[in-house]
């Protein structure tokens, strides 16, 4: 299940949840509904998978991957 909830300026905070209530997704959006600010997810586990931010859709800045057992996986620097 997921849900937005507003921010102002037609912008949003998008959040999905598995079915036994664990946070899976908590994204930014923006009015068009793209990722726009901070991004995070969790493996079903609760273990943080990715992170990173977005401008419009396009990842920015140093953006991370983790594997399950929560060790950084890869990350990687966008214009």
């Amino acid at each position: 299940m997921s849900g937005v909830e507003p921010t102002g300026d037609g912008r949003g905070l998008l959040r999905s949840w598995t079915e036994d209530g664990t946070l899976i997704l908590e994204a930014a959006i923006d009015a068009n509904r793209e990722y726009d600010g901070h991004y995070r997810s969790w493996w079903d586990n609760g273990v943080l998978k990715e992170e990173g931010d977005f401008r419009a859709g396009k990842r920015t800045g140093t953006y991370r991957w983790y594997l399950e057992s929560g060790e950084l996986w890869t990350q990687h620097t966008y214009d």
